[in-house]
């Protein structure tokens, strides 16, 4: 526990997004607006991963 917050990482962390992505809470007993999280972060990575990255030697940049 903190001793600042008086917040328990361990509560904290079953309920979280955290706790969903690192397998300490399954899917199936997860709280919705967790759920939505997880599925709004899902949504960036795989916008991230298909992102148009550049070629070496093939593409440029021009400055103007």
């Amino acid at each position: 526990m903190n001793s600042i917050t008086g917040v328990c990482y361990v509560c904290v962390c079953r309920e979280s997004v955290w706790g969903v992505l690192s397998g300490q809470m399954s899917v199936d007993s997860c709280p919705s607006a967790v759920m939505y999280d997880v599925r709004q972060l899902e949504t960036w990575i795989l916008r991230l991963l298909s992102a148009p990255v550049p070629v070496p030697g093939k593409t440029r940049v021009e400055v103007s």
